[in-house]
């Protein structure tokens, strides 16, 4: 039986093989994009702190609703981190609090983080500002919208506003005493040491006098309206009560303001008090004292870390920056505040952080923003009146008497680990009031006081003492600039499509061939002619 022709058809070709390279391509590129949307939501969209790289956690608990202590560990090292995040739509602020309730004065200056996160009554805190030989902080301190100690231009603050809003950097401040004839009276510190030629303002927070020297004069004055305390952004009215000329160390009235002033300053002081004697000002002036950013809480600090999502401290070569010591860090970003303390000096269990790599966590956690505080033996995190995580210091006996050191030498009798008094916190406390009554630091029996034995001088701590000088700030671009993540999934989308293009061409180019083969191989019947001048590639 004679057949004719008989017609050869392609293999059928898979459909994404099937598809014109554009559509492909246009389909890919709709997925890339599609995933790359899906990560930058993501990752704006995170919250709560995941898992740090190269870290494994050994303890997590709740210390209150909103509220996580979280222990990590990385074995090189080895290092220990101990970490409370805060929520910041849990109902929970930052509080700047001052150790003593004052700046200075006589006794003991500086009190243990433990100790002020109980008289505050707060979920958790950590130690904050450097401290001054005299064991007065470095920066500024406002509390509850008091200015309790002016910043300094050549030191950090963290400090929060009254909407919540936290920020990082020196914080412009200023205050005047203007008389009745509205004469003013530059005052360019408060709660600080008098410099020359100048007036300071010391308030019932500093303690019970100046103590200053006899080379100035001294104006005591009273608070009429308000009567308690000196408010930023407040304007105050004052009656004045005496002065003090060539002579310091006055009283500071509860109830009142004492102005001291060298040089220029205590010039400007005599006279504005032999105006009033003689009847050509009123007794009564207004002091006003504010700040710029409208701040209600905020501690000194420095180097900042981390600014912008991008390390933003350099190695000075300096043991402050490059030595693994503890460290004391506070960081956030728009959903948590971190309370970070760095174990360290403890070989074995954790050899501490130098800056660079403090900065690094603190990324790896989340943080687009975080500051350097008090370090070495300083570092503490408290939750009431317990200690999350184990203080460097150690009393030790040696030479046959006891003492507090920064680190174990051959010979020392280990006593036990040390909290070391500081010189202000910062602790974590409910937005409308204390989480708790203060309670007895003693009642548990694990507290014990030494009072016989002077904690071991900060100053030659090289993790507590900043070193005016020896840092240096980072100065990077403003702009926006990809992420490592999105970089890294930007590149792998180009990959993808290169590789699916690549699959598609060498697809087609395969099943041509094969069809090409099929057609020469396939037996004919008798009488089958083929045109192969009108066959198809």
């Amino acid at each position: 039986m004679c057949r004719g022709p008989r017609r050869l058809t392609p293999a059928p070709m898979a459909p994404w093989v099937r598809m014109p390279v554009q559509r492909v391509t246009a389909a890919l590129i709709t997925v890339a994009l599609v995933a790359f949307a899906s990560v930058v939501l993501s990752a704006g969209a995170a919250g709560a702190m995941g898992d740090v790289p190269d870290f494994r956690t050994a303890e997590v608990r709740p210390l209150a609703p909103g509220v996580e202590y979280r222990r990590i560990i990385r074995t090189r090292g080895p290092v220990v981190a101990n970490v409370v995040a805060v929520r910041r739509d849990a109902g929970f602020t930052l509080r700047a609090v001052l150790s003593n309730d004052r700046v200075g004065g006589p006794g003991p200056v500086q009190e243990r983080t433990s100790a002020m996160c109980l008289r505050v009554g707060c979920v958790a805190a950590v130690n904050a500002d450097f401290a001054l030989p005299s064991g007065m902080p470095v920066g500024g301190v406002v509390a509850g919208g008091e200015l309790l100690r002016s910043p300094v231009p050549t030191h950090h603050q963290v400090s929060v506003a009254a909407g919540g809003e936290l920020a990082v950097g020196t914080v412009a401040w200023s205050a005047t005493l203007v008389a009745s004839d509205l004469v003013p009276v530059p005052i360019v510190g408060l709660n600080v040491e008098r410099p020359a030629d100048a007036v300071v303002l010391y308030t019932a927070a500093y303690g019970t006098s100046t103590a200053t020297n006899e080379f100035g004069s001294e104006l005591v004055v009273r608070l009429v309206e308000p009567t308690q305390s000196l408010r930023l952004d407040q304007t105050a009215m004052v009656e004045f009560v005496g002065l003090t000329e060539r002579g310091g160390n006055s009283p500071i009235p509860p109830d009142g303001l004492v102005l001291s002033g060298h040089g220029t300053g205590s010039a400007a002081l005599v006279d504005l008090w032999e105006r009033q004697q003689r009847g050509e000002v009123s007794s009564r002036a207004l002091v006003r004292v504010e700040a710029t950013q409208g701040v209600t809480e905020s501690v000194g600090g420095t180097p900042i870390l981390v600014h912008e999502g991008r390390r933003w401290v350099a190695d000075d070569g300096s043991n402050f920056v490059a030595g693994r010591h503890p460290r004391t860090v506070v960081g956030w970003n728009d959903a948590e505040v971190f309370l970070v303390a760095i174990d360290g000096r403890q070989p074995g269990y954790s050899v501490g952080m130098n800056l660079l790599e403090a900065a690094d966590l603190l990324r790896a956690m989340g943080a687009t923003e975080a500051v350097n505080l008090d370090g070495g033996g300083s570092t503490t995190l408290a939750a009431g009146a317990e200690i999350l995580n184990r203080p460097s210091d150690r009393m030790v006996r040696r030479g046959g008497r006891q003492q507090v050191v920064h680190t174990l030498a051959r010979g020392d009798k280990l006593i036990g680990a040390v909290e070391r008094p500081v010189a202000s916190g910062l602790a974590v406390v409910p937005t409308g009031g204390p989480a708790r009554a203060p309670a007895d630091p003693f009642a548990d029996g694990i507290t014990v006081l030494v009072p016989d034995v002077a904690p071991a001088p900060q100053h030659t701590d090289p993790a507590s003492v900043p070193g005016g000088g020896q840092l240096a700030l980072v100065s990077l671009p403003r702009g926006a600039l990809p992420t490592p993540a999105l970089v890294a999934v930007a590149a792998g989308v180009e990959v993808a499509v290169a590789q699916w293009l690549l699959v598609v061409a060498v697809g087609r180019r395969r099943t041509r061939r094969k069809h090409s083969r099929s057609r020469e191989a396939a037996p004919l019947d008798a009488g089958t002619r083929i045109n192969r001048s009108r066959r198809r590639p």
